[in-house]
């Protein structure tokens, strides 16, 4: 039984692939959102959001041989928890992770919010920026509150899912109607470009999420219309066996389950083992 985290777009295309491949699996998701995102699942879609404990239980008491994580990127904390529960239980774990977008040099990256902040605060000042600009963030919802405190929601229009949570979420970080795009990707160059241009965006921050996340439109976009782009590089995780391709999961998977299954066949029993 191979256990899957995911909940985003290459969970759904992963878990196809091992479903089609004859594997047995169970999907992880941590949000209701990734639950109906989901749905055509059914009943082998869980919701729960597990530390590292609970994984390590749910591991034991469904005799998962196999972890694969699909997660998003930025999901670092799901992940080091997956990695060590599974070494714990001592079953093997393969991550999946999104190749990186092109790179262009007129990116400024940087490596958490803290920074992106900084560098923000300092091209709004040099460029004498005004009340009808804006920093437009395409970082997700959860660290919407963050960049409200450190910036201003004054200065703040963000692009979040359609979800009522999510809105009141923004709403509580002291942002207005007009300042959230509540909209359900992907999106478009053509799209990314008009709600710049509607806003009056001027700095554009994001996240390294790859192109699954629409990072080279919403990227080129604001390149384009001469916005200056600010990147917050991945979180550093040592995986312990990882691949790039979703079509490469389902062997890696069936290697390292046929390497699972030989490591416990020639481990002796507890009746052989020396005290």
């Amino acid at each position: 039984m191979i256990l899957l985290f995911g909940g985003t777009s290459d969970s759904i295309k992963i878990m196809e692939a091992l479903l089609e491949g004859g594997c047995e699996v169970t999907l992880s998701v941590a949000t209701n959102y990734g639950k109906i995102y989901s749905k055509k699942f059914k009943d082998r879609v869980i919701q729960s959001r597990m530390d590292q404990d609970e994984m390590e239980t749910y591991l034991k008491d469904h005799a998962i041989d196999l972890v694969v994580d699909a997660t998003h990127p930025f999901a670092d904390l799901v992940s080091k928890n997956a990695i060590a529960a599974a070494q714990t239980v001592g079953i093997p774990y393969l991550r999946f992770e999104r190749p990186l977008s092109k790179a262009d040099p007129r990116i400024q990256q940087v490596t958490s919010l803290a920074q992106a902040c900084q560098k923000a605060e300092t091209l709004w000042q040099e460029k004498g920026h005004g009340k009808n600009d804006h920093i437009y963030l395409a970082t997700g919802s959860k660290t919407v509150g963050d960049f409200a405190r450190i910036l201003g929601p004054e200065r703040l229009v963000v692009r979040v899912l359609p979800v009522a949570s999510v809105v009141k979420h923004c709403e509580t970080a002291g942002l207005s109607a007009g300042q959230i795009h509540a909209i359900k990707p992907p999106y478009s160059k053509a799209l990314n470009t008009e709600l710049y241009k509607k806003v009056n965006a001027q700095i554009m921050i994001t996240k390294e999420s790859g192109q699954a996340g629409g990072m080279d439109e919403k990227v080129s976009a604001a390149l384009d219309r001469g916005m200056d782009v600010i990147e917050i590089t991945r979180p550093d995780v040592a995986y312990p066996e990882m691949t790039h391709d979703i079509d490469e999961v389902l062997s890696l998977s069936r290697q390292l389950l046929s390497q699972g299954q030989s490591s416990s066949s020639d481990s002796p029993s507890k009746e052989n083992r020396d005290d």
